[in-house]
């Protein structure tokens, strides 16, 4: 495993678990796969960019101030931000970006273009801290 091209100090783990990461956990990683009996054979995984942000500030939005209903959800779903702009990302399941908005501040989505599935609605209020919902579209 290395961080921005740099090999961790751990090269034989498995996984690379970071609890509580801090602003200087943010990097590039990349996992190197070798095998000792075919010594040419080397195989990498794709980039993975860790970014950490900043905690949210108390009189940021918090997970009570958002609303999103119905949940699960078919055609549309209406998310309350409390009048707040957000830039808002949603994920599917694999974790590719579906659907992206900056200064989004609507008060529902339409949902019919998406298929039935679970996704993640992730808000970024600010720049301060990034909030997740799992919503389930039938």
């Amino acid at each position: 495993m290395e961080k921005n091209g740099t090999f961790l100090e751990k090269p034989d783990q498995q996984q690379l678990l970071i609890e509580q990461a801090t602003l200087a956990d943010n990097g590039s990683y990349v996992l190197t796969v070798r095998n000792t009996f075919f010594p040419k054979l080397t195989l990498e995984s794709k980039i993975i960019n860790l970014k950490v942000l900043k905690p949210l500030k108390s009189d940021a939005i918090s997970l009570s101030n958002i609303k999103i209903y119905p949940n699960p959800a078919h055609d549309k779903i209406f998310i309350d931000l409390q009048n707040q702009t957000v830039d808002f990302k949603i994920f599917n399941i694999a974790g590719i970006i579906v659907f992206e908005e900056k200064d989004f501040n609507k008060n529902w989505l339409d949902l019919t273009n998406f298929l039935p599935g679970v996704y993640v609605f992730s808000f970024e209020i600010a720049n301060t801290g990034v909030i997740n919902w799992k919503v389930i579209i039938k």
